[in-house]
């Protein structure tokens, strides 16, 4: 019997993960992206579509604007840290007690309002000094949801 082989399914993540990687060959790619105000300025830049090609290319079915949110988001990423998710590495940086927290919880309530759910995430991704899991932060952007943000609260809560 032959070996049956299995193609791996490449997932938003990864393909994010590769293009934030470029980014540092691109400062005014990036430059631009992280001056965007909002996820429609983001797909006004040439290096958005980058991504957005990357993403169709690995057979993604993706949302512009969903991307735009994780590109202008990532873009503010300055180190990829894959040993600590987004809550977890939250758990870090807000164990200052109640304040911390309540800064947390204001992230969870965003619902699915992606311009304040962009702003939100780059004040977050500035508070824990840039360095984020990228795939990690890539996934809960783009698939921003109620499942999305429990399992953003379980890794906060349960490294608090």
């Amino acid at each position: 019997m032959g070996v049956i082989e299995r193609e791996e399914k490449v997932t938003l993540g990864d393909v994010v993960v590769q293009w934030w990687a470029r980014l540092d060959g691109d400062r005014a790619g990036r430059s631009a992206l992280r001056r965007a105000a909002t996820p429609s300025e983001v797909m006004l830049q040439p290096i958005f579509y980058d991504l957005l090609r990357a993403a169709k290319n690995s057979s993604l079915v993706v949302n512009p604007l969903r991307l735009a949110v994780v590109a202008g988001v990532i873009a503010h990423v300055t180190s990829h840290n894959d040993s600590a998710t987004l809550g977890e590495r939250c758990a870090q940086v807000f164990s200052d007690g109640p304040a911390g927290e309540l800064r947390f919880r204001r992230i969870l309530a965003i619902s699915t309002d992606r311009e304040e759910l962009f702003s939100a995430m780059i004040r977050l991704v500035r508070l824990v000094k840039g360095e984020l899991n990228v795939s990690d932060l890539a996934e809960k952007l783009y698939w921003w949801n109620d499942r999305a943000r429990r399992g953003l609260g379980f890794d906060f809560y349960s490294n608090y």
